[in-house]
Protein backbone atom coordinates (compact mmCIF):
# COMPACT_ATOMS: atom_id res chain seq x y z
CA UNK A 1 0.00 0.00 0.00
CA UNK A 2 2.64 2.66 1.10
CA UNK A 3 4.24 1.86 -2.35
CA UNK A 4 1.36 2.33 -4.40
CA UNK A 5 0.64 5.87 -2.34
CA UNK A 6 4.44 6.94 -3.02
CA UNK A 7 3.69 6.04 -6.56
CA UNK A 8 0.57 8.40 -6.86
CA UNK A 9 2.15 11.16 -5.31
CA UNK A 10 4.04 12.55 -8.10
CA UNK A 11 1.41 12.11 -10.96
CA UNK A 12 2.91 11.66 -14.41
CA UNK A 13 2.61 13.95 -17.18
CA UNK A 14 0.59 12.20 -18.96
CA UNK A 15 -2.50 12.01 -16.66
CA UNK A 16 -2.43 15.87 -17.27
CA UNK A 17 -6.20 16.67 -18.73
CA UNK A 18 -6.55 18.78 -22.09
CA UNK A 19 -7.09 22.49 -22.14
CA UNK A 20 -11.25 22.85 -23.07
CA UNK A 21 -10.51 26.19 -24.96
CA UNK A 22 -9.41 25.67 -28.75
CA UNK A 23 -10.25 28.81 -30.52
CA UNK A 24 -7.35 31.30 -28.91
CA UNK A 25 -4.22 31.25 -27.91
CA UNK A 26 -3.46 30.07 -24.05
CA UNK A 27 -1.05 29.79 -21.26
CA UNK A 28 0.50 26.63 -20.61
CA UNK A 29 3.40 27.75 -17.93
CA UNK A 30 2.56 29.21 -14.48
CA UNK A 31 5.75 32.12 -15.38
CA UNK A 32 4.06 32.77 -18.06
CA UNK A 33 0.65 33.85 -16.30
CA UNK A 34 0.64 37.79 -15.18
CA UNK A 35 2.31 38.40 -12.20
CA UNK A 36 -0.90 39.97 -11.38
CA UNK A 37 -2.79 36.84 -11.63
CA UNK A 38 -0.15 34.74 -10.19
CA UNK A 39 -0.16 36.53 -7.02
CA UNK A 40 -3.88 35.82 -6.55
CA UNK A 41 -3.04 32.12 -6.90
CA UNK A 42 -3.26 31.61 -2.78
CA UNK A 43 -1.41 28.07 -3.51
CA UNK A 44 1.37 26.33 -5.19
CA UNK A 45 0.24 25.19 -9.00
CA UNK A 46 2.22 22.70 -10.84
CA UNK A 47 3.02 23.44 -14.45
CA UNK A 48 1.76 21.08 -17.10
CA UNK A 49 4.13 17.81 -16.98
CA UNK A 50 5.63 18.58 -13.84
CA UNK A 51 4.29 16.49 -11.13
CA UNK A 52 1.39 17.20 -8.75
CA UNK A 53 0.13 15.57 -5.53
CA UNK A 54 -3.49 14.13 -6.81
CA UNK A 55 -3.49 12.94 -2.94
CA UNK A 56 -5.27 14.43 -0.06
CA UNK A 57 -2.00 13.20 1.75
CA UNK A 58 0.38 16.10 2.02
CA UNK A 59 3.98 16.24 3.51
CA UNK A 60 5.86 19.11 4.03
CA UNK A 61 7.85 17.87 0.65
CA UNK A 62 5.12 16.94 -1.31
CA UNK A 63 4.30 18.53 -4.98
CA UNK A 64 2.19 21.15 -5.32
CA UNK A 65 -1.94 19.77 -4.78
CA UNK A 66 -2.70 21.56 -8.31
CA UNK A 67 -1.32 21.37 -11.69
CA UNK A 68 -2.63 24.26 -14.81
CA UNK A 69 -3.75 23.26 -17.22
CA UNK A 70 -4.08 26.28 -19.60
CA UNK A 71 -4.77 29.57 -18.69
CA UNK A 72 -6.30 32.20 -21.12
CA UNK A 73 -7.72 36.26 -20.57
CA UNK A 74 -11.58 36.65 -20.62
CA UNK A 75 -13.58 40.35 -20.84
CA UNK A 76 -12.80 41.59 -17.46
CA UNK A 77 -10.60 38.99 -16.17
CA UNK A 78 -8.65 35.49 -16.53
CA UNK A 79 -9.72 31.84 -16.36
CA UNK A 80 -7.11 29.06 -14.93
CA UNK A 81 -7.95 25.48 -15.66
CA UNK A 82 -6.35 23.26 -13.17
CA UNK A 83 -6.23 19.77 -12.28
CA UNK A 84 -6.46 19.55 -8.15
CA UNK A 85 -6.02 16.94 -5.69
CA UNK A 86 -7.29 15.64 -2.86
CA UNK A 87 -10.57 13.53 -1.57
CA UNK A 88 -12.22 14.67 -4.51
CA UNK A 89 -9.57 15.21 -7.27
CA UNK A 90 -10.42 16.45 -10.55
CA UNK A 91 -10.43 19.66 -13.08
CA UNK A 92 -11.89 22.76 -12.24
CA UNK A 93 -11.65 26.90 -14.10
CA UNK A 94 -11.49 29.21 -11.36
CA UNK A 95 -11.97 32.92 -12.24
CA UNK A 96 -10.06 35.71 -11.78
CA UNK A 97 -12.00 39.11 -11.72
CA UNK A 98 -9.52 42.84 -12.89
CA UNK A 99 -9.60 45.07 -10.28
CA UNK A 100 -7.54 48.51 -10.24
CA UNK A 101 -4.83 46.63 -7.71
CA UNK A 102 -4.73 43.09 -9.28
CA UNK A 103 -6.63 40.47 -9.61
CA UNK A 104 -9.45 38.64 -7.05
CA UNK A 105 -10.36 35.00 -7.01
CA UNK A 106 -13.93 35.13 -8.51
CA UNK A 107 -14.90 32.21 -6.20
CA UNK A 108 -14.66 33.40 -2.48
CA UNK A 109 -15.20 29.73 -1.37
CA UNK A 110 -12.02 28.77 -3.64
CA UNK A 111 -9.03 27.31 -1.61
CA UNK A 112 -6.91 28.43 -4.57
Amino acid sequence: MLTSLLLAVGAPADAAPRCSVTDRPVITRVADLPPAVRAAIKEPIADPGQPFNPNDVIWPDSPPSQRLICAYPVPGGFVIERAYGGRVSGRDRQTFRKTPTGFLNGDPHSWM
